[in-house]
């Protein structure tokens, strides 16, 4: 069981506490959960500064890091669970390379502040605020206290609700088991 649990940011902090529902289920159903964590960063908190140059690696960070801890401890499946545009893929990318059984949990979106305002807001707030009277105080503390109002990934239709919806509707394949199959049935 892997998940992108951390408290840097929404995306990630709930994450945990679904997980200790699938290991629940996993236990009821006799087996041994073991729990795995390598979170992601946010391209929000990232913006307007270097650290945007480190998003893209994240990803290839978090797929590297499922995939060591899955060869290392041979799983007999997986259990997935992320919420954000750099995460989601990155253990998608980790479950077609392992190759295993696996379960996408989807962390899901955050809802709307007031207003229906969504963290999309953030950028034009960090670029605002760079430039002298663009913004008020009040301005940017009201988007602090309401711009991301609970748990999960950005409201907008950005990557990571695609993502999520995506693999939630498509399945992950089990492409060992269909090679398995067709080479049975001749194909």
């Amino acid at each position: 069981m892997e998940d992108a649990f951390g408290d840097s940011h929404p995306g990630s902090v709930h994450l945990s506490g679904l997980m200790d529902q699938a290991a629940n289920g996993v236990f009821e159903r006799g087996g041994h959960p073991a729990r795995y964590h390598t979170t992601d960063i946010c391209d929000g908190c990232a913006q307007g500064h270097d650290g945007m140059n480190y998003i893209l690696a994240s990803r290839e960070a978090i797929c590297d890091m499922i995939e060591i801890h899955g060869s290392v401890y041979p799983w007999d499946g997986m259990i997935l669970c992320a919420s954000c545009d750099k995460s989601v893929p990155a253990q998608l990318k980790a479950a077609a390379r392992l190759n295993i059984p696996t379960v996408f949990v989807p962390g899901g979106s955050m809802r709307n502040g007031p207003w229906m305002t969504t963290s999309l807001v953030a950028g034009d707030i960090s670029l605002r605020q760079k430039r002298a009277g663009e913004i008020t105080p009040r301005e940017i503390r009201d988007y602090k206290l309401t711009g991301c109002p609970s748990p999960g990934a950005c409201t907008f239709l950005g990557t990571a609700s695609t993502m999520q919806c995506m693999a939630e509707a498509l399945g992950i394949p089990d492409t060992k088991g269909r090679a398995d199959a067709a080479g049975r049935n001749g194909g």
